[in-house]
């Protein structure tokens, strides 16, 4: 989507194969897109192959911080089933701030901080509702 002529991110999906994590329940630090290659062995996983840069989703989440748009976070789980992931809507969220990090293998990663908005039934009454 565009905003003022730059391209800004409306959705983002956290699968759980990535390094993505909560801080809280209303906190979500999203790591960027790109450079990562799927290893066949479990024991590694997803591992970051080359450095990510500022393009694509990348470029429209930093864009989205200046302007404050609501970004949808779609969240994939395994709890609720063994052998599949199941996607639920988590929300609105907006981006807050990013930072460059460094992978285990020493590559450049995007790091985002979104919020959700407030207003929103909680997570966890949301649960209980079934």
């Amino acid at each position: 989507m565009r905003n003022g002529g730059r391209i800004v991110a409306t959705s983002v999906v956290d699968s759980g194969g990535y390094d993505n994590y909560r801080t809280n329940q209303d906190t979500l630090i999203y790591c960027g897109q790109c450079g990562y290659n799927y290893m066949n062995n479990a024991s590694v996983g997803l591992e970051l192959a080359e450095d990510q840069e500022l393009k694509g989703g990348n470029l429209a989440l930093m864009n989205s911080i200046s302007a404050r748009n609501p970004v949808r976070v779609i969240r994939g789980s395994k709890k609720l089933r063994a052998n599949s992931t199941t996607y639920f809507y988590d929300g609105l969220y907006t981006v807050e701030s990013t930072w460059e990090d460094k992978s285990l293998q020493g590559k450049k990663v995007f790091k985002f901080k979104l919020v959700r908005m407030p207003g929103q039934v909680s997570l966890l009454a949301r649960r209980n509702l079934g």
